[in-house]
């Protein structure tokens, strides 16, 4: 059974595994091989969106080990710390308080014999808001993750118990200060636990790149992913990896990544297809072009989508891509193209 807490992304973010080998007491060899990573990563997450982690743990031992049990810090920014917002903790998850009030989320998984098979859990985290950043702060959301066992009393500090031995694991993430007012303006990224509407105008979706059209700024790509449901047999995903990447001075462009479950939009990655859900479902693009930073006179009248035919307004391709709608709108005086388009999958777009 999964455990909600309730629903409320490019520097590096590190994949870590480490093998620990201890002895100790009677309980003979304790070995195990451990993983602590970022979703999405390697890569950045917006101020503000939410970023996932997941941590393994396999026996490697030839005993069986108690009290396992799986600890993370809150993911900290500056000193304010993310929110917890979903797990696949087996069983309710536990908050300890540390002597210096920062915080330590736990998830227990009792014992774990040398032939099971390898634990995994998912923790899904909404990061600090951008407030007065108008800046990226590379590398400044830090997570530290490790999982303990114990023969007896559970103690935290004794590296003896602790996998990896010593301080654990450290992930590092970029934050991206590409909200309104941010100075990014070419990246977007975050993990999606549901879909979002884009029918109202303007609407930021599930992601959406720094909406504040300009020459500077001429292109704002907004992602909508539509309904879904992690089937009941995935016991470690919640959502999908979403990333946004636009080109500088290059009003004709937009990239856009939906990564399968359980994957990062490193390349190569695998897209996600939503036309495998039951019903077939699409994603919605809406890009916003300022009509200054194209060529004078230039019409936009065809989308492609990753380099595959010119589809004009109200048409679609033999893959299941289709532009809904081309329109020249007035945006706080600004003229500017508001470009709608569905496609079953990620991909890059050109106009």
């Amino acid at each position: 059974m999964k455990s909600r807490w309730g629903r409320l992304v490019l520097a590096s973010m590190a994949v870590v595994g480490a093998f620990v080998l201890v002895t100790g007491g009677n309980a003979g060899p304790r070995a195990a091989d451990v993983g602590f990573e970022a979703f999405p990563g390697p890569g950045q997450v917006t101020y503000g969106q939410q970023i996932a982690y997941r941590a393994t743990f396999e026996n490697t031992s030839e005993t069986t080990l108690t009290h396992v049990i799986f600890r993370q810090s809150y993911p900290i920014a500056d000193g304010v710390e993310s929110i917890p917002v979903d797990d696949t903790c087996p069983v309710a998850p536990v908050t300890i308080t540390k002597p210096d009030g920062s915080h330590v989320w736990t998830c227990a998984f009792g014992k774990q014999s040398a032939t099971a098979d390898p634990l995994a859990v998912t923790t899904v985290w909404q990061v600090p808001p951008q407030e007065t950043e108008t800046s990226n702060c590379p590398d400044c959301l830090v997570s530290n993750g490790r999982w303990t066992v114990k023969e007896g009393v559970n103690d935290v500090a004794d590296p003896n118990d602790a996998f990896p031995s010593g301080d654990g694991i450290d992930v590092f993430a970029t934050l991206l200060a590409s909200n309104s007012g941010g100075g990014e303006t070419l990246k977007a990224g975050g993990y999606e636990t549901h879909g979002t509407s884009c029918a109202v105008p303007g609407a930021s979706g599930n992601l959406q790149t720094n909406p504040d059209v300009s020459i500077g700024n001429p292109v704002t790509t907004t992602v909508c992913l539509p309904s879904f449901t992690i089937p009941s047999s995935n016991l470690v995903d919640l959502g999908y990896v979403t990333q946004i990447t636009e080109q500088l001075g290059n009003a004709r462009h937009s990239e856009v990544c939906v990564a399968t479950l359980g994957t990062n939009c490193a390349v190569p990655y695998v897209d996600a297809d939503f036309s495998l859900l039951d019903p077939p479902q699409v994603i919605t693009h809406v890009f916003q072009v300022a009509g200054a930073a194209l060529p004078k006179g230039y019409k936009i009248t065809w989308v492609s989508h990753n380099g595959g035919e010119q589809v004009a307004e109200g048409e679609c391709d033999a893959n299941g891509f289709c532009v809904v709608s081309i329109d020249l709108v007035n945006v706080k005086g600004t003229k500017t193209w508001v470009i709608v388009v569905t496609t079953p999958t990620n991909g890059y777009f050109d106009w």
